[in-house]
C-alpha cells in the first residue's frame, strides 16, 4: 500500500512521517531538504500493531516553494498521485492562509484514483494559539483545544469545495515535536487503507 504525502513547503510532511514509521529522514529548519520524491519502504509504528502495517512511502517536495521549482513539482505530483492508496494532505494549524493549498487541491483531486481518500493532518498543533501547551499533560491547553477544533472546521470549508474525499473524521490535529496526535493520524491511515483493500478484494484485489 503507498501513501503519498503531499503539503506546502515547511508543513511538516517528513517530520511527521519520521513520527509514524520511526524513520529519520532527514528535515530542514529554514531551507526545503526534500527536493525529489523520496520513496522508502517503511512500518507504520505508531500506533502499535502486531504485526506492523508495512507501507510504501511517498515523500514529495513541498509546493509554494518557489516559482523556480512549483512546475517542476507539481509534475512529480501527477505522475506520483495515480499510483497512490492513500494521500495524507499535510498542513500546519496556526498558518491563516490555504490559497496554496486550495490551488494545488484544485489541480490534483483528478489526478487521484476513485477509491484514493484523503487524511488532513493539521501539524505544528502545540504552536497554535494562544500558545499555552499544558506541559504538566503534555497536551493542547483548552484553549488550543478550542482553536484546533475551530481550525479544523475551518480547513474543511475551505478544502471542500475542491474535493469529495474529506469530513470531519479526515481532519485530524498532531504536533510531531510533542509527539502528540500521532496514534490519531496512524488510527486514520489505517482504517482508510483497510476500507480499501477490503473493497478491493471484494472486486478481484487491488490493482
Amino acid at each position: 500500500m503507498r501513501l503519498a504525502f503531499l503539503g506546502k513547503c515547511g508543513a511538516g510532511k517528513t517530520s511527521l512521517i519520521n513520527g509514524l514509521t520511526g524513520l529519520s529522514l532527514p528535515t530542514g529548519n529554514f531551507r526545503a531538504t526534500t527536493l525529489d520524491v523520496q520513496q522508502v519502504r517503511a512500518k507504520l509504528i505508531r500506533p502499535s500493531w502486531d504485526p506492523p502495517l508495512e507501507v510504501e512511502i511517498l515523500d514529495t517536495p513541498g509546493f509554494g516553494e518557489s516559482l523556480q521549482t512549483e512546475s517542476t513539482y507539481r509534475q512529480q505530483y501527477r505522475d506520483l498521485l495515480p499510483t497512490a492508496d492513500h494521500v495524507v494532505w499535510v498542513v500546519a494549524a496556526h498558518p491563516r492562509v490555504f490559497r496554496p493549498d486550495q490551488l494545488a487541491l484544485a489541480d490534483l483531486d483528478h489526478e487521484m484514483r476513485a477509491g484514493t481518500s484523503i487524511t488532513l493532518a493539521m501539524t505544528h498543533a502545540d504552536e497554535i494559539g494562544p500558545n499555552d501547551w499544558d506541559a504538566g499533560t503534555d497536551r493542547p491547553s483548552p484553549g488550543q483545544e478550542q482553536a484546533l477544533a475551530d481550525q479544523a472546521a475551518n480547513l474543511l470549508q475551505k478544502f471542500s469545495p475542491y474535493t469529495s474525499r474529506l469530513s470531519a473524521q479526515d481532519v485530524i490535529a498532531c504536533s510531531s515535536a510533542r509527539q502528540w496526535g500521532l496514534d490519531r493520524v496512524g488510527q486514520r491511515i489505517r482504517r482508510a487503507l483497510d476500507q480499501l483493500a477490503g473493497t478491493s478484494a471484494e472486486h478481484g484485489g487491488i490493482d
